[in-house]
């Protein structure tokens, strides 16, 4: 609605400014001070039965005589226009003509280039108009029906915070009240105390005083309930008789809400997995290059201190050579666990009997302090896992307990047997593949762990404990060893209330036959028995064909697996022994034995590497004649897998 002057740059009556108000239905046109007609539109002129430009220059205040016919109510009119033009206001009159009511609204205007006052005139119907307010209240009723049947909380709060308007889900849904309950209520009350001050400051103060438009995520109770549902708002201003409200459509959200938070923990233990895979390559490339130098060191210590004898003043300083690298040598070890690249001979065991066995030496390593409980889970469970690994991970976890309780405490260790549904895998479970499990539990009354370490806890090399006192490798060598065996760990802790450790085993349920215990002689001499080494390691090489011809072996070396089967195509004799690398630059190790041993169906192999991969398992390669020694090694080690497998040759 036009109020007080308008100013306008258009200066003529067929401006673009009068043009607006052609398709007007109203009657509407404009005056100078005078009277005199300078627009006028269709819906005028039709009542003088004119053509809009028939009435320009005619005076208004001449029609309006013709209208009233009553020389006193024309004057009267006459002195309302007159009012209007000179207080520059906006006025209004009603009249009566052939019994329909009209209202003339009176708009002054002042052009730019002109400071003369002009009056824009619009005549109303206003029997039309109420036809038109009684289409409106119609319409409202049908809006407020649409609103009613939104399954959404509508509401219209005051700038007193204070309800004023709601939809039937606000009032039946989330408050539980009547109509006359809900005036004036503060519907904050039911907002999270967490949320409530996102709710009411950042959101309906911010929409109420700045007129921008806010949306939130909270948390709100229902009715009432003690519990509380996530919910979205969208929140805007309106402006009713000059006083501002908030409208807001409040819409529950819990279980898109749960399904997002459960898409983000997934997301997050598929990141914490891809970065200990990451870790756990980076682990093994290391170990294997560090295991062939650890090989060199070791063996050429062995070697020299054979050679010098105990009593040389130089002896204690290459034993403590000796001592540093196996120390080294055992850092390793644990990496490759991490890594899942260590190689390992799994047999099938009853769980409950090798934890029996190991806890008398995990009574000694924990004192007195601390109260070991034992519940066998029973009925023979067996598991398929080198028993070395399940001794390290009971080990680590009960050292890890005992570190962390202060004064006496307990260390409770349990097995039983569990299976795991498709359902419960893809919900959350920590066993991300179905079926049959042994869950093996270590849990202690210790301090706990904190939300901020948590996170970190199989990282290799990450500790909380004092420098000197521990390397960070256990429960990184702990999750490698059960990734290695297809195996899951879960942690549930509480600072001050202790930890407990959920490792989840598959059971073996195949046919289960007792292992043959096999005892050999060693040979007196190995005169005549032909070796084959191939390693790409120069130094490893040296040492290994200088420890071979010591004892009495003939030696075949090579650095590549091509040129050693060029030797032995070109060699007259057997080859009894394959001592080979598995890494090896174009044909591997495992290749390398199968070429070689169709031509030789008696030549047994032994391999080593610093680290081992899936191929030796993918081929089968563990089977009868075939041995593995994992670098570094000692050369005693070394020489007695020789022997063994040089026994098991044929003459």
């Amino acid at each position: 609605m036009l109020t007080n002057a308008i100013t306008s740059d258009f200066d003529t009556p067929d401006c673009e400014f009068f043009s607006m108000f052609e398709s007007f239905d109203d009657p509407v046109f404009a005056i100078d001070p005078e009277g005199t007609i300078i627009y006028a539109n269709n819906g005028y002129a039709s009542r003088l039965s004119k053509h809009p430009k028939e009435c320009l220059g005619t005076n208004v205040y001449e029609q309006l005589s013709s209208f009233f016919r009553i020389p006193e109510i024309a004057e009267q009119k006459k002195k309302i226009f007159d009012e209007a033009l000179r207080t520059r206001k906006h006025l209004t009159f009603d009249d009566e003509r052939d019994g329909k009511i009209q209202r003339h609204n009176l708009y002054p205007l002042r052009f730019f280039d002109n400071d003369e006052t002009k009056l824009l005139v619009i005549v109303q119907d206003l029997a039309r108009q109420k036809l038109r307010d009684h289409d409106v209240t119609a319409g409202m009723a049908i809006l407020d029906a649409v609103v009613d049947t939104i399954p959404a909380s509508v509401i219209v709060v005051d700038s007193g915070m204070r309800l004023v308007g709601w939809n039937r889900f606000s009032r039946e849904t989330i408050n539980g009240k009547s109509d006359k309950e809900m005036i004036g209520i503060i519907p904050f009350d039911r907002v999270h105390p967490d949320d409530l001050k996102k709710v009411l400051y950042e959101v309906f103060y911010s929409v109420l005083n700045f007129g921008i438009e806010e949306t939130a995520e909270f948390r709100m109770r229902h009715r009432s309930e003690s519990d509380y549902k996530w919910a979205t708002l969208r929140a805007r201003r309106i402006i009713v008789e000059e006083q501002p409200f908030v409208i807001a459509v409040v819409t529950e959200i819990t279980e898109l809400k749960n399904a997002e938070l459960e898409r983000e923990k997934l997301q997050a233990q598929l990141q914490q997995s891809q970065k200990m895979e990451l870790l756990g390559q980076l682990a093994g490339g290391i170990a294997h290059d560090f295991n062939n130098a650890l090989t060199a060191i070791l063996g050429n210590a062995e070697l020299v201190l054979q050679q010098l004898g105990s009593t040389v003043q130089m002896a204690e300083n290459i034993r403590d050579i000796h001592l540093a690298a196996s120390h080294s040598a055992d850092l390793v070890r644990k990496l490759l666990a991490f890594a899942r690249k260590q190689v390992t001979q799994p047999e099938v065991i009853v769980l409950d009997n090798e934890i029996e066995t190991l806890l008398p030496m995990i009574r000694r390593l924990i004192g007195e302090h601390i109260r070991i409980d034992w519940y066998p889970g029973g009925a023979g469970i067996r598991v398929c896992i080198d028993p070395s690994q399940i001794d390290q991970i009971i080990t680590n976890l009960c050292i890890n307990s005992r570190d962390a309780i202060t004064g006496n405490g307990i260390i409770t260790i349990a097995t039983t047997s569990l299976t795991v549904s498709k359902e419960e895998s893809r919900s959350g479970h920590p066993c991300t593949t179905p079926g049959e499990y042994v869950r093996l539990t270590v849990s202690d009354t210790g301090c706990g762990i904190d939300k901020q370490t948590l996170p970190h806890i199989f990282e290799p090399f990450f500790t909380t404990k004092e420098i000197g006192k521990g390397t960070g490798l256990g429960l990184s060598m702990i999750y490698g060893m059960l990734q290695q065996n297809s195996s899951f760990i879960h942690c549930t802790t509480e600072p001050g209330s202790g930890t407990t450790f959920d490792l989840y085993l598959p059971r073996f349920s195949g046919v289960y036959n007792e292992p043959v215990q096999v005892t050999g002689v060693t040979p007196l001499n190995h005169q005549n028995r032909t070796v084959m080494l191939v390693e790409d390691e120069p130094f490893i090489i040296k040492i290994l064909c200088e420890l071979l011809e010591t004892n009495g072996f003939n030696v075949l070396s090579a650095t590549e697996a091509e040129v050693a089967l060029q030797m032995a195509k070109h060699y007259a004799g057997q080859i009894d022994l394959l001592v080979t690398d598995v890494m090896l630059t174009g044909m591997n190790g495992v290749q390398l034995a199968q070429e070689l041993q169709c031509s030789n169906q008696h030549m047994k192999v032994l391999f080593m590497s610093g680290y081992a991969f899936e191929t030796i398992g993918q081929h089968g390669m563990f089977k009868e004649g075939v041995d593995f020694i994992q670098k570094p090694f000692g050369i005693d080690e070394f020489m007695s897998l020789v022997h063994r497998a040089i026994l098991a040759s044929p003459s």
